[in-house]
């Protein structure tokens, strides 16, 4: 099943991924496989200097909105960003901008709740 799969990548360091893999299976550690490709991942997002943004907003935006706000944080964090637009009910109005561990929140929902406390 190994083998079928790996016959069908083809990347630049296949004999490296397929020792790696084959290294995962013969030390019963084949379950970890999604967390190292996770953490890979997030390594290679530093690396590239890139931010995933992500968007929550109870309607649709439109391209001119989605490029403008790629253009201010672009600008604001002087990375690359990655926008990933959700669409949330629970916004009720505006936005929450989310990157790493900062939050902007321009939701009526946000609003309302600053004005409770």
């Amino acid at each position: 099943l190994i083998t079928t799969f790996l016959s069908k990548i083809d990347l630049k360091n296949e004999k490296i991924i397929k020792s790696f893999l084959f290294l995962l299976i013969n030390e019963n550690r084949v379950d970890y496989l999604a967390e190292i490709l996770k953490f890979l991942a997030k390594k290679y997002i530093e690396y590239q200097n890139i931010v995933i943004v992500e968007i929550k907003t109870v309607y649709h935006l439109s391209q001119n909105l989605q490029q403008r706000l790629e253009t201010y944080l672009h600008q604001k964090l002087n990375k690359k960003i990655i926008l990933k637009v959700m669409i949330d009910k629970d916004v009720i109005g505006g936005m929450i901008i989310q990157y790493g561990n900062n939050i902007l929140d321009f939701s009526l929902k946000g609003h309302l709740q600053n004005i409770i406390k």
